[in-house]
């Protein structure tokens, strides 16, 4: 049996491979080699695993991949399953990409958007610290996602350097607008470096908050909020009754995704405007009332329902909805809801606490409403 070969491709190869060649036709065409030896690769990740088998049956086999072969790439699947493979590294597109617009990527994002959801993206711009770089596919190619971003309000907030062809004669660097992107089609194969514009206030500096008649959940209750709930590995989280999406805001930081459910046109507008304030892209504005409004929504990891709850069935249909080993945590102000909060407590095996604060401003202390927080998590 033939030795398999997993060698990355940017243009040019300093070794010559040999035996049987597979890979992408645009690939072939810029090596030297016997047509015979020369094998186009099917999309299908498993034919390509048995035409590689096959062919190392006769020979040698050298499969080309993309820049560098074990970074978002085919061939970390393929060294996986031929354990006797060797691995030739080149540098990776996104080292080239970097360079061709002469700027570090040392502390850069990356992701691929071959074969995931565009929505992705809002996460990962919301975590980049200033690049992030996208792998990117027919389907999710710069124009769209330039229209995705746009549809997301962020026109102002990033642009795009894309690349096509990249390291061949039809090389191709441009530097755009998202508007100017979205009215563009690209070369394939292409990438993409989104470049943030803004850098974005500490979403605990409540005064740069828009609120309606001040209600604002202030930023010691945030963060306790923050903590109760978990700080990392949430997808999916809730905020019913996101008012000012403060809480919204706050959580964006370390989920995926958070729905803010409220049901004020005024209070929704207000929402999003702190959201393109805080550049909380990952924060979707639902207009609806709980519990109706949760219908359709992913299902959460955690869920926080904020003060003020009149119909207890929002805190139970919430709960029922909360992934195994979900956490959800509600607040209560005033002495109505209080009172079912402790009935919900015990239905729910839940604990309560009590959290008191006072501001000192000038010489005088302003003691804040105390605020009762109800914490459960879903075991079953």
């Amino acid at each position: 049996m033939g030795k398999v070969k997993i060698m990355g491709f940017v243009g040019e190869k300093k070794e010559k491979p040999s035996g049987f060649i597979v890979g992408k036709k645009e690939f072939l065409e810029q090596i030297e080699a016997p047509l015979n030896k020369k094998v186009a690769f099917p999309e299908d990740i498993r034919k390509t695993e048995e035409l590689i088998k096959s062919l190392s049956e006769k020979d040698e086999v050298t499969l080309l991949v993309s820049g560098d072969p074990l970074f978002f790439s085919l061939g970390e699947k393929i060294a996986r399953n031929f354990p006797d493979s060797v691995v030739i590294p080149e540098v990776s597109y996104m080292q080239i990409a970097f360079s061709r617009i002469k700027e570090s990527w040392k502390d850069a994002s990356f992701m691929s958007l071959h074969g995931r959801d565009m929505e992705l993206l809002l996460p990962a711009i919301v975590k980049a610290k200033r690049f992030l770089f996208i792998f990117t596919s027919p389907q999710n190619n710069p124009g769209r996602i330039a229209d995705f971003l746009l549809k997301a309000n962020l026109n102002e907030d990033v642009r795009m350097h894309i690349f096509e062809r990249l390291n061949t004669p039809k090389e191709r660097v441009q530097t755009l607008s998202l508007r100017e992107a979205a009215q563009k089609e690209f070369a394939e194969p292409n990438c993409v470096i989104l470049e943030k514009l803004k850098e974005y206030p500490d979403i605990f500096r409540d005064e740069l908050y828009q609120s309606r008649k001040g209600l604002l959940t202030k930023g010691p209750i945030r963060g306790m909020i923050l903590s109760l709930l978990g700080c990392e590995n949430r997808k999916v989280v809730w905020d019913v009754g996101a008012g000012s999406g403060a809480v919204s805001i706050t959580l964006s930081r370390n989920s995926e995704f958070v729905f803010a459910i409220e049901k004020d046109e005024e209070s929704l507008n207000i929402l999003k405007s702190n959201i393109k304030t805080f550049g909380a892209w990952n924060v979707i504005p639902i207009k609806g009332e709980a519990p109706s409004a949760f219908e359709g929504l992913k299902e959460p990891d955690a869920v926080f329902i904020g003060a003020g709850l009149k119909n207890p069935e929002v805190v139970e249909e919430a709960y029922q909805r909360l992934k195994k080993g979900g956490k959800l945590v509600a607040t209560f102000v005033s002495p109505e809801s209080l009172k079912e909060a402790f009935k919900l407590a015990e239905k729910l095996n839940a604990r309560m606490l009590s959290v008191s604060i006072t501001e000192y401003s000038g010489k005088l202390p302003k003691p804040r409403i105390p605020v009762w927080i109800m914490i459960s998590q879903k075991y079953t």
